[in-house]
């Protein structure tokens, strides 16, 4: 538990010293499994609050049709892709990062978006209409402040120089989308698959 403690307070590291943080991670083993899953849930989680909480004039959708399982996807399949892709395309270019330091960094960079999309959710309640570039510059820095650390994360865990982070983060972000339409590919076969055997079924039932 002492260490679980330990590698969640990197998180705080991280933000204040990105590149002595995420080397830590690589190098120092300051981060864990554990402390991983912990931040993912925390991700998922400002997910959900933020579609929750962030007033109507900004996200126009009525809670009762917030979906948690649809939250976790927008969470989930991006990150688990990224991981892949980041994983595969590094390997093949010198990247040193293992598989699981991959998936620790890549939490570790979230940490941006778990601390302050939620404060800002409940700060656009205060918010008006004519006030939303407020809103949208907050929201625009913790995006950028989250693909920072997410640069970052690739240059210090795989060993690259800043061309190289550059070139490997672009080449991962194709193959994601690559990942992306394969599986929407496969999934559509799924369903056509699907639908064919039920009206087989129905027809067999009916001849019968």
């Amino acid at each position: 538990m002492a260490d679980l403690m330990l590698h969640l307070k990197q998180a705080v590291r991280i933000l204040r010293h990105p590149v002595d943080g995420f080397w830590e991670l690589r190098y120092e083993r300051r981060g864990s499994l554990g402390s991983a899953a912990i931040l993912l849930a925390l991700a998922y989680l400002a997910t959900l609050i933020s579609e929750i909480t962030t007033s109507f004039i900004f996200n126009p959708i009525d809670v009762k049709f917030v979906n948690p399982w649809l939250m976790f996807a927008q969470v989930a399949i991006p990150w688990v892709t990224w991981v892949l892709a980041n994983y595969m395309v590094s390997s093949i270019n010198r990247g040193q990062g293992r598989l699981v330091d991959v998936i620790i960094g890549s939490s570790y960079a979230l940490v941006p978006y778990i601390l302050f999309s939620v404060p800002l959710a409940l700060l656009s309640n205060l918010l008006t209409i004519g006030e939303g570039s407020i809103y949208q510059f907050f929201n625009y820095v913790i995006i950028g402040w989250t693909v920072f650390l997410f640069i970052v994360f690739v240059q210090e865990v795989h060993n690259y120089d800043i061309g190289e982070t550059i070139w490997i983060t672009i080449l991962s972000l194709l193959f994601m989308l690559a990942m992306w339409v394969l599986i929407l590919i496969f999934a559509g076969l799924c369903v056509q698959l699907i639908d064919f055997i039920r009206q087989l079924y129905e027809e067999v039932s009916f001849r019968g």
